[in-house]
């Protein structure tokens, strides 16, 4: 595990969320369709949703390098996320919120968002759809539909700013990072791996 090469992708896609947030600023606010702000903001949610699968390296480095003897020069998602999935099927983020535990010496537990989860399946189909306003068009094909393109982008930006917020990440059966994106005393990205349970908090099964 690399917790801090995980907390630097995910100040990195804090940095990129912004320009995401800018670029579908005028759509959100008066509905403004704009196939420049479009472009921008599928290029930095397909860059968003690379960072999630190049962090997940970090936290199954281990497992990862000994599929991947020369892991530092991966690039294709779905590769990515074909070699981490084979050793552990549960490794994307899962959204999770905190309650004061009924366990002696545990602060707190962590539970689970009951919302819809990114799946692998839909971060390598929207990954390789994303390309499809990021290329130019043929002049004999029918151009997108940018309204839509938008409406897309931004339902898609708040899904997964609403799964980083505060996540977890399993790295094995018994150790996992607990992830928060803006830490309060400095903002910066808060990495802790967590045990099971231990002095700082339980995970239910």
């Amino acid at each position: 595990m690399d917790w801090e090469r995980y907390a630097a992708c995910m100040e990195e896609i804090k940095r990129r969320t912004s320009i995401l947030d800018k670029s579908l600023a005028p759509f959100r606010q008066s509905a403004t369709v704009s196939v420049a702000n479009c472009e921008l903001a599928a290029l930095q949610l397909r860059k968003i949703y690379e960072l999630i699968a190049f962090a997940t390296i970090s936290a199954n480095k281990n497992r990862y390098i000994r599929l991947r003897k020369s892991y530092e020069k991966d690039w294709n998602l779905a590769k990515i996320v074909k070699f981490i999935s084979s050793g552990n099927p549960n490794f994307l983020p899962q959204p999770i919120y905190e309650v004061e535990s009924d366990l002696e010496g545990v602060r707190f537990d962590v539970k689970v968002k009951d919302v819809p989860i990114l799946t692998k399946e839909e971060l390598i189909s929207r990954h390789g759809k994303l390309g499809d306003v990021l290329h130019a068009q043929n002049p004999y094909r029918n151009p997108p539909n940018y309204r839509d393109w938008l409406e897309h982008l931004t339902n898609w930006r708040d899904e997964v700013v609403g799964l980083l917020n505060t996540h977890k990440v399993k790295i094995d059966e018994d150790h996992w990072f607990r992830v928060v994106m803006q830490g309060e005393v400095d903002g910066l990205v808060q990495v802790a791996t967590m045990s099971a349970v231990d002095a700082h908090g339980s995970i239910e099964p």
